[in-house]
C-alpha cells in the first residue's frame, strides 16, 4: 500500500492492530409497511424515494409490504403474516432494521428526513457476521445463502432468516414490492463456522422474472435484523466504514485522546483512494491528527488502495486544551465516487458543564438549549443518539442531563430507559421535556413501561392531548414563580400537535406548571432515597415562544439542581419585617450603562426596612449558583423614604468581573434573610 504523505512523528504511544478483523459493515434494511388504500402512503413513497437518492442498494435495501386489506394483488399470505410480526398501529409505517420505525405522516416524512435519521443511525454498525447470496435464479426461484459467523465471542440462537422475493417497477406507483416471505430458523457459534441455507419461492407466471430480485436478513431472536444481502445491482467502485464502538467520546480537556479503529471496506473492484480527516466545529486552539493500522500518523491527506475485498484501519487523534466540544469527520475521496464519502465523529471533554441529550431525531431542537446555556455562560457538549446510544461513560462524568426529546419514535427506547434508571439510582439530575414521553410509556404497547414513567419520572398521565398552548408558572415556585408563556408562535419551534397533560404520581413530585385551564404541564421531583432530581414537561422545551422564557426556566431548573437543600431557599412571604425588591435590570447586560449614577455600569438592588430604622447590621451579599460568596455590599444608599438601594458592578471582592450566569443575592436584617437572584449577562 503506496503512501504519498510526509509522515509525522508524534510524541505518543502507537498500538499495533495484529487481529484480524472480525465484523463486517451492517447492509441496512428499510421495510415499509404500506396499503393501496392509504391516503397517506405516497407521502411515504416520496420520502423513500428521498433517501434512496442518498444511499445505493449495497447500503440500504428497501422493501415495501403491502398488507392484504383491499391492497388486492399486491400482497400475498406470507407478507400479511410478517406485517402482523410487526403489529403496525397505522399505515405507512417504515422499520430500520426490524426495530426503529416511524408510524404514519403526522411527521414530514416525505422529506424522507425521519426515515434517513433511522438509517443514519445503523448506518456504520459493525455486525459479527457476513451474509452471502450464492445463487439466485429468477425462473425457478431457488435461493441459496451462506451465513459465516466472523467473531468468536459472538453467537446467533434461535436467529431466523428470512428469504424476500421482491419485484421492481410493478406499475408506476408501486417498486421493490415484497412478493413473498419465507424464513428459516438456525444457530450458529464458534469464529468462521458457517451455515448454508437455502429455499425456492414459487413463481406467479404474471410476475415480470427481469424484476424480481432477492433479499435475504437475518435477524436476532428479539427482531433485531443483524445483517442483510440482496441481489440488487451495487456501484463496481464502493467503500463502506465500520466503527466498532461509537462515534461520540468523552475524554479530558488536555493532553492526547487517542479514538478506536474503524475500518474501511471495499465492497468493490480495485480503487485507489484519498482519505483526511477536517474539524466541522471545535474550540480554535484544539488539534486533530490520524493514524492508520501500520501506526502512521499523519496531518494532510493520505493516498492508498485498496483491492476488492480489502480493508484498512485509521483513528483519530484528539488534543484538547480547554473545555468543550468537537465534531469532525475522516473524508475519503476517488476519482471513481460520485459524491465523498464521511465518517462523522463527535467529543466531548469530560468537564463541561451540562451535558445535552440530543434525542429528537431529525430535528435540531437541541439548539434551543444549547442557545440558553451559552447566553449565561455555561459550557456544555451535546450527546447525539444518531451517533452512539448512551452508555455509563455518562453516569461517571456528567451529574446533570438535559434530555431533548422530540416526534422521534418513540420518545425513549429500552436501552435509553434503561440508561436514565440507572443514571437516576445513582442519584443524578434530569431536566427532560417531551409531547410525546407519556403516551409512548403509557398508551403505545410497542414501548409502554409504566413502572418507569411512575416510579422514576415520577409521573402520572391524564391525557394525552390538549389543545391548550399558553403555560404558567406556579406562585412561590422555585423554577416557575412569574413565568407565563405560550408553547406556539414566536421564535420557538412550531411542533406542538400534542402537549401532555400530566400529575405528579407520589407525595415527592410538586406541580410547577399548569396550562390555562389549570391541568398540570410540568412537574419536579426530588428523592429522599438517593438524591435525585426531576424536572419533566410534558411539552417541548424548544416550543417555549421565546429566548427569555426559555434563559429563565433553564436557569431556574439549574438552580434547584445545585441547592443541595430546598428549605436554604427562603420564600419572601415569610419574612414580614423586611422587603427586598427585585434588582433591575433584570437580565443584567454588564455592558449596560445604570441610571442612578451616569457612566457607571452597575446593577441596582432596592430595599425597604419596613418603616425601621434602618440598622447597622443589614447587610446584601452576591453569591454565584454554587453558593460561594462573591462580593458583600456595604455601600447603602437611601432611595425614598424607608427605601434604600445598593448597587453592584458585576465584580468580585478581587475587583475581577465575573462570568455570565445566575447569582443570587440576600439581605441579612438581625435573624432574617431574604433572598433573590438576578442574571448577569454578556
Amino acid at each position: 500500500m503506496k503512501k504519498y504523505i510526509l509522515m509525522i512523528t508524534l510524541l505518543i504511544t502507537i498500538q499495533l492492530i495484529t487481529a484480524d478483523i472480525d465484523y463486517y459493515p451492517q447492509l441496512i434494511v428499510a421495510e415499509l409497511l404500506t396499503a393501496s388504500w392509504s391516503g397517506d402512503a405516497d407521502e411515504a413513497y416520496t420520502g423513500i424515494q428521498e433517501i434512496m437518492n442518498n444511499y445505493h442498494y449495497g447500503e440500504v435495501i428497501p422493501v415495501r409490504y403491502y398488507t392484504e386489506q383491499n391492497s388486492g394483488q399486491y400482497s400475498s399470505p406470507s407478507v400479511e403474516n410478517l406485517i402482523d410480526d410487526y403489529s403496525p398501529s397505522v399505515f405507512p409505517s417504515l422499520i430500520v432494521n426490524g426495530t426503529s420505525r416511524v408510524s404514519g405522516t403526522n411527521v414530514p416524512v416525505n422529506t424522507g428526513l425521519p426515515y434517513h435519521a433511522l438509517i443514519e443511525k445503523d448506518y456504520y454498525n459493525t455486525v459479527p457476521i457476513k451474509v452471502e447470496i450464492l445463487d439466485f435464479n429468477n425462473t425457478t426461484g431457488y435461493v441459496e445463502v451462506l451465513i459465516t459467523m466472523l467473531s468468536g465471542s459472538e453467537s446467533l440462537q434461535n436467529a431466523t432468516a428470512r428469504f424476500i422475493l421482491i419485484e421492481d417497477d410493478v406499475d408506476i406507483n408501486v417498486t421493490n414490492l415484497a412478493r413473498l416471505v419465507e424464513q428459516q430458523t438456525f444457530s450458529l457459534t464458534g469464529q468462521n463456522n458457517t451455515v448454508s441455507l437455502n429455499t425456492t419461492l414459487t413463481i406467479n407466471p404474471s410476475w415480470d422474472e427481469n424484476n424480481l430480485r432477492a433479499l435475504v436478513y437475518v435477524s436476532d431472536s428479539t427482531g433485531q435484523i443483524i445483517q442483510a444481502a440482496s441481489t440488487y445491482a451495487t456501484p463496481t467502485k464502493f467503500i463502506r466504514a465500520a466503527v466498532p464502538n461509537q462515534r461520540i467520546d468523552i475524554g479530558p480537556s488536555a493532553g492526547l485522546f487517542e479514538v478506536d479503529y474503524f475500518a474501511l471496506f471495499n465492497w468493490g473492484e480495485d480503487i485507489d483512494l484519498t482519505i483526511s480527516v477536517q474539524i466541522d466545529n471545535a474550540p480554535p486552539s484544539w488539534f486533530l491528527t490520524y493514524c492508520d493500522d501500520d501506526g502512521l500518523c499523519y496531518f494532510g491527506p493520505l493516498d492508498f488502495s485498496l483491492q476488492s475485498g480489502e480493508e484498512d484501519k485509521f483513528h483519530a487523534n484528539i488534543i484538547p486544551d480547554s473545555i468543550g466540544m468537537m465534531d469532525y469527520h475522516f473524508l475519503v475521496q476517488s476519482d471513481d465516487f460520485a459524491e465523498d464519502y464521511l465518517i462523522p465523529f463527535r467529543f466531548i471533554t469530560n468537564d463541561v458543564d451540562y451535558l445535552i441529550i440530543d434525542g429528537d431525531g431529525w430535528s435540531d431542537y437541541e439548539t434551543y438549549t444549547a442557545a440558553v446555556l451559552e447566553d449565561i455562560d455555561h459550557s456544555y457538549g451535546i450527546w447525539d443518539t444518531g451517533f452512539a446510544d448512551l452508555n455509563n461513560m455518562i453516569t461517571q462524568n456528567f451529574n446533570h442531563i438535559l434530555w431533548i426529546t422530540g416526534e422521534r419514535e418513540p420518545a425513549l427506547t429500552e436501552q435509553e430507559i434503561g440508561f436514565l434508571s440507572n443514571y437516576l439510582d445513582n442519584g443524578n439530575n434530569l431536566f427532560i421535556t417531551g409531547q410525546n414521553i407519556g403516551k409512548d410509556l403509557v398508551l403505545n404497547p410497542l414501548y409502554s413501561n409504566l413502572v418507569f414513567y411512575n416510579d422514576h419520572l415520577n409521573a402520572l398521565l391524564i391525557s394525552e392531548s390538549t389543545d391548550i398552548r399558553q403555560i404558567n408558572g406556579v406562585a412561590g415556585d422555585y423554577i416557575s414563580d412569574g413565568l407565563s408563556f405560550s408553547i406556539e408562535g414566536g421564535d420557538g419551534a412550531d411542533n406542538q400537535q400534542n402537549p401532555e397533560v400530566i400529575n405528579a404520581y407520589q407525595q415527592n413530585g410538586t406541580e410547577t406548571f399548569y396550562y390555562e385551564d389549570n391541568s398540570v404541564a410540568g412537574i419536579r421531583s426530588a428523592s429522599t432515597a438517593n438524591n435525585s432530581k426531576i424536572v419533566y414537561l410534558a411539552f417541548g422545551y424548544e416550543a417555549i415562544d421565546n429566548h427569555d422564557d426559555r434563559r429563565d426556566l433553564l436557569s431556574n431548573v439549574l438552580n434547584w439542581f445545585e441547592v443541595t437543600s430546598t428549605d436554604d431557599l427562603i420564600n419572601p412571604s415569610d419574612l414580614p419585617n423586611i422587603q427586598l425588591f427585585p434588582s433591575y435590570p433584570n437580565p443584567f447586560n454588564l455592558n449596560q450603562t445604570g441610571e442612578l449614577d451616569k457612566g457607571q455600569r452597575f446593577v441596582t438592588i432596592p430595599f425597604t426596612n419596613d418603616g425601621e430604622k434602618l440598622s447597622d447590621d443589614v447587610s446584601i451579599i452576591i453569591y454565584n449558583i454554587r453558593g460561594q460568596r462573591i462580593k458583600t455590599l456595604t455601600d447603602i444608599k437611601p432611595m425614598d423614604k424607608n427605601d434604600y438601594y445598593v448597587t453592584w458592578d458585576g465584580k468580585d471582592e478581587t475587583n475581577k468581573q465575573v462570568v455570565s450566569g445566575i447569582y443570587f443575592y440576600s439581605l441579612s436584617f438581625g435573624y432574617e434573610t431574604q433572598i433573590r437572584k438576578m442574571l448577569l449577562i454578556k
